[in-house]
């Protein structure tokens, strides 16, 4: 799949690109002068209520449009939040809230506002990180991806924290039907309802459910360019193709009707990639480590570079974004390293936006615009509070 940059970069006020809605970007930033505990946000997820869950590496927080509330551990409380570290959030039938963290499973009661721990370690000695969470609705199975193995738990209408049957997959050297390797990073759910577990090896895992284990499928163009130190990330597109990696320069897509994995090389330099996105139009939403945010358009194969600039307020707030959501109201919501969450709702995208820029000779005078007239040959006036007209 060859995909060519068309160099579109969208952190300026104005950018000439067909696609309207992928101009003129404003992005509104909450951070914690707003009321979010951390600045640095990993996770982003949005109940059946419309409620945005945050999870930080400082808590978790709760956005229902006005105000953050905060969730942290409380010493000596065993209904507080295990952890800090926020990793994954996932709502079951019962709206109950599962948070997987740096150190174990959560589950928050929201009625009663009380968390439970999960224990899902056979012992004491061992500390479990929950990278991600998936509950199959069909079956009411909640499968939890952790840094021990993958653990799957039978939820039931009347829910007992204390009785809940635990089952735990791990791999077997002499298995070839276990999971590949016990670090599973992520849980993909495919377009037939098939469950894939990722690892940091060089294999996806599919579960069987009627044999109740795992088929490994080798990522061919696996290579010595991936940051094996760094989870893959992995999504399942609306075609039901695959897309893998943790590098710009080497992105594996994998499509699986001709079942052919091909090398997508979309910098040439190695830039890390955080998250991978496919959003309700079918664009796919890449967010890296420092390169801001890459849009892919499969079918026209082109791609809009979004990145910060310091000149303009309302641009992406750092180029740093960690995850990407898009919320039921078509809303987009980019979680950030070091600046918190932004806001990006792109019908705004439809008018133009001029506004003073240090330096910059196309801009307003001031940050004050006080007066606007069109002239008989159809151009704009603008007057600033300090009594400079500028022409459009």
């Amino acid at each position: 799949m060859n995909f060519r940059i068309l160099f579109i970069i969208l952190c300026y006020f104005y950018s000439s690109t067909a696609n309207a809605q992928l101009t003129n970007l404003k992005f509104e930033n909450f951070g914690t002068n707003e009321g979010l505990s951390s600045s640095t946000c990993v996770e982003l997820f949005q109940d059946r209520e419309g409620v945005l869950w945050i999870g930080t590496n400082d808590g978790l927080n709760k956005y229902d449009g006005y105000n953050f509330e905060v969730y942290r551990p409380i010493p000596g409380d065993i209904n507080s939040i295990s952890n800090n570290r926020i990793n994954t959030i996932i709502e079951d039938f019962n709206n109950n809230l599962w948070i997987g963290t740096d150190d174990g499973l959560n589950v928050l009661n929201k009625e009663k506002n009380k968390f439970f721990r999960i224990p899902l370690s056979q012992d004491d000695l061992h500390k479990v990180v929950v990278y991600d969470l998936f509950f199959d609705e069909l079956t009411s199975f909640l499968w939890i991806a952790t840094n021990n193995g993958v653990s799957k738990i039978v939820l039931k209408a009347s829910f007992e924290p204390n009785s809940l049957n635990i089952e735990r997959y791990k791999n077997n050297s002499n298995d070839n039907n276990s999971i590949s390797q016990n670090n599973i990073t992520s849980i993909q759910n495919d377009l037939d309802n098939q469950l894939w577990f990722v690892s940091n090896d060089q294999y996806l895992n599919k579960y069987n459910a009627k044999n109740n284990n795992f088929t490994r499928y080798l990522i061919t163009q696996h290579s010595t360019k991936d940051f094996d130190h760094l989870p893959k990330a992995t999504m399942v597109d609306s075609d039901g193709d695959f897309w893998i990696g943790n590098n710009l320069s080497h992105l594996v897509y994998w499509d699986t009707k001709r079942n052919e994995f091909e090398t997508i090389s979309i910098v040439d330099k190695d830039i890390t990639i955080f998250d991978i996105y496919q959003d309700s139009k079918g664009l796919i939403w890449i967010a890296t480590d420092g390169d801001g945010i890459y849009i892919l358009d499969k079918k026209t194969r082109e791609i809009n570079h979004i990145l910060n600039s310091k000149s303009n307020p309302f641009s992406l707030p750092n180029n740093q974004p960690s995850k990407i959501f898009e919320d039921q109201k078509g809303i987009f919501w980019i979680a950030s390293y070091n600046k918190g969450i932004s806001k990006l709702v792109l019908s705004k995208s439809y008018f133009g936006h001029y506004f003073h820029q240090a330096n910059k000779k196309d801009g307003l005078s001031d940050k004050i615009g006080q007066a606007v007239l069109e002239d008989s040959s159809k151009r704009i006036w603008i007057g600033t509070r300090k009594w400079r007209i500028k022409p459009f």
